[in-house]
């Protein structure tokens, strides 16, 4: 599981797993989700991973799951993503 935050307090949560059947996926996503509520949570990605170290290919699936496609976070003035 990967976590960022930004000073806002939204955070974007990646959770990485081996590839999942559809069905496998929803089922999983359904879990998830309550166990991430009152956390401050606005954005959850899947990142699917076949290898055999936690080091994902950079060719690796990541789908949007819930939430906020992508988080903001304040710099120099600016909103980067």
């Amino acid at each position: 599981v990967l976590a960022r935050c930004n000073p806002a307090g939204d955070m974007l949560v990646m959770v990485q797993t081996t590839t999942l059947s559809e069905e496998d996926r929803k089922r999983f996503v359904e879990a998830l989700l309550p166990e991430l509520e009152g956390l401050g949570v606005t954005s959850v990605f899947l990142l699917f991973n076949d290898e055999v170290t936690d080091a994902p290919r950079p060719t690796a699936v990541v789908t949007h799951v819930h939430g906020k496609p992508r988080l903001e976070m304040p710099m120099l003035g600016l909103k980067l993503e």
